[in-house]
């Protein structure tokens, strides 16, 4: 069952040409799973992955429907490491000590990325005008995409609703 207005993992995605320089996300391991529980991400990006459990966990990040594959180095307890993600599509981080720590990502190229919750509005702000494609993604829903026209000097509004039957 989902509780569509309490979630807290939607993303927002506009592919731009020219996308600022690589950024670094954050995943933080927990005794009971990954937080947040998804990420959607540049090609280019890194991941940080801080381990805050009592084991030492090995990461990796796979591709679902390619051969992409890159692991880290083992991370003890309090430890972090970090690993940029060189492919687009959609991956998954994973331990291979233990599968409930598991993190889908949306990865691609030139994305700016909004991570939202439900109901929550967006923004990007100071795009050139021109045409551009948007993603809204939620890892247990799929995604939506929609294109959009931005106009100089003016707001544009583009909403759309996240659930099974879309």
């Amino acid at each position: 069952m989902i509780d569509y207005g309490a979630l807290d993992d939607i993303y927002v995605v506009m592919s731009t040409p020219g996308k600022a320089a690589p950024a670094v996300h954050e995943l933080v391991a927990l005794p009971d799973g990954m937080f947040p529980g998804a990420l959607a991400i540049a090609m280019g990006d890194s991941v940080r992955v801080v381990n805050k459990t009592r084991l030492t966990l090995t990461f990796f990040i796979s591709g679902q429907n390619t051969d992409y594959f890159d692991e880290m180095p083992p991370l003890a307890p309090g430890a972090e490491g970090v690993v940029a993600v060189r492919a687009e599509g959609l991956l998954e981080l994973r331990a291979d000590e233990n599968e409930n720590f598991v993190a889908p990502i949306l990865s691609g190229k030139d994305f700016l990325v909004r991570r939202v919750k439900s109901g929550d509005e967006y923004a990007f702000m100071n795009v050139p005008p021109g045409p551009y494609h948007l993603t809204f993604w939620y890892w247990r829903l799929g995604r939506l995409d929609s294109d959009v026209t931005a106009i100089a000097n003016q707001s544009v509004r583009k909403d759309a609703v996240l659930a099974v039957d879309t």
